[in-house]
């Protein structure tokens, strides 16, 4: 069994600065970065139909800084 302190956990984002007003709304940033917005086929293995089915994975590379609008590689973070 582990246990973990709520207290201790939560102290570690004491040092974070709190963050900027969102600037961009949701349709704006998604705008910018649809194109850059894979979607991958994968196979995912469902307990209840026992075997596995195609699915899709949504992936990007890429995010919108919601302050500023400017669009970054999450890589980059």
């Amino acid at each position: 069994m582990n246990f973990i302190g709520n207290v201790e956990f939560l102290e570690m984002f004491n040092t974070y600065s709190p963050a900027e007003k969102i600037t961009v709304s949701f349709e704006a940033a998604f705008e910018k970065i649809a194109e850059m917005i894979e979607l991958k086929p994968v196979y995912v293995y469902d307990s209840s139909q026992q075997k596995y089915v195609l699915c899709g994975k949504i992936d990007c590379k890429y995010g919108v800084n919601a302050s500023t609008g400017d669009v970054i590689m999450l890589d980059e973070i």
